[in-house]
């Protein structure tokens, strides 16, 4: 279970699988697809020929995650970033 997300691990699995779920908020199944693409997008950048876990991909990753929640990811034209 993912903290604070009441579906369980078979109503992930069928989300997943392209059914959806009732009676559960739409904001909790969007957190959960958006992990999951982001888990995707680890699993393609890790197969490529070169994979470096760098601050660019870790905030790639995280802009999937935090889509349409409370936190946000700011990035400056001095390259900084941070979460919001």
């Amino acid at each position: 279970m993912l903290e604070g997300n009441p579906f369980t691990f078979p109503e992930v699995q069928t989300l997943l699988d392209g059914v959806t779920v009732g009676g559960h908020r739409l904001s909790d199944q969007e957190q959960i697809m958006n992990l999951a693409e982001s888990a995707k997008l680890l699993l393609t950048r890790m197969k490529s020929e070169y994979f470096k876990l760098d601050k660019a991909i870790f905030c790639d990753l995280h802009e999937i995650v935090a889509r349409n929640g409370v936190i946000s990811v700011v990035r400056d034209k001095k390259h900084t970033t941070r979460l919001t």
